[in-house]
This record gives structure tokens, sequence and C-alpha cells, in this order.
């Protein structure tokens, strides 16, 4: 028992080293497991909830622009139970959290946010039911 939470652990470790940014001017790394995101000391190696939203999916690329972490929050509802991407920003404190604009695949270049528009009906949402 005691190897296999032995290797669970090391694959967790290894699965969220993979999927996780951190930069120069923030010595912490940031990660996402569903409808959270975390916060990763790495001097400490602490880590810490920064920020949930019920009835929502965290993608786990994100972009840090001075004291902002900018990504992308898959949210449910609607009348198929349609996923409803939406480019977010939080501050790395895990104050002052914002959905911006719905879309994907986005990146930040000289100040301005470059991404995907994703549009649908209310009632025919993402997977057209």
């Amino acid at each position: 028992m005691k190897k296999l939470i032995l290797a669970t652990l090391l694959i967790t470790t290894l699965l969220i080293t993979a999927c996780s940014n951190t930069t120069p001017q923030d010595e912490n790394m940031y990660y996402a497991i569903y409808d959270s995101i975390y916060k990763v000391d790495t001097n400490t190696k602490k880590s810490s909830l920064l920020y949930s939203k019920k009835g929502s999916i965290f993608d786990d690329n994100f972009i840090i622009q001075g004291d902002w972490l900018y990504g992308v929050i898959d949210t449910e509802g609607g009348l198929c139970d349609y996923i409803s991407p939406y480019i977010f920003k939080i501050r790395t404190n895990g104050e002052d959290f914002q959905m911006l604009a719905d879309g994907i695949d986005f990146t930040i270049y000289d100040g301005n946010i470059y991404y995907m528009k994703q549009e649908f009906s209310e009632n025919q949402g993402q997977r057209g039911c």
C-alpha cells in the first residue's frame, strides 16, 4: 500500500509540474485541479488554494503579467449543460477575479489580449444538442 501511495504522489507531482506555470517576476508556480487554482511557493514548496469556483473547470495554461494571472475557465449551464469557455484574470494574491470574454486560445502581446472568440446560442451550446 505504501508503494502505491508513493507512486500516486510521484505521478501527481509530475503531472502538476508539467501543467503549471511560473515566471521570473513571480516566484510561485500555479496549477489547476478541476474547479480550483493553487499557488505553490517555489522556495518553501508549500501549496495553497488561490481561488475556487464551483461548477467550473479551470484550464491550466496560465499567463502571468505583473500581479495578474490570466487563464480560461469552462463554465457549465444552460439547456444541454453546454460548456462555455471564458478568459479570466485574477490577481496572484487570489483577489479580484474577473471574467473578461468568451473565448479560448489566448495570448497577451503589448498589453492586449488576443484570442479566438466563441459564439453559440444559449439553446445550442458547443455540443450542438
